[in-house]
């Protein structure tokens, strides 16, 4: 999340990850090298988080039936 964060500070613009990425000319390479990082790494942690709510809708499941919830 701090390489997000710090990579978003580096090409200017808003931190909050997730938050929208402008648009910028093919000959910016290094702005476009850094934002498909970023998308990459964003990419990443939804499936991430993915995983851990899948994860917990299971526990969830199986607590309820066994009836201890």
């Amino acid at each position: 999340m701090r390489r997000i964060t710090w990579l978003r500070r580096l090409i200017g613009v808003d931190q909050r990850p997730f938050a929208p990425i402008p648009k910028r000319p093919r000959s910016h390479t290094r702005y476009n090298r850094i934002a498909a990082e970023i998308q990459l790494l964003e990419h990443g942690l939804v499936g991430y988080l993915a995983g851990v709510n899948r994860d917990l809708q299971r526990r969830i499941r199986i607590r309820k039936s066994k009836g201890k919830w």
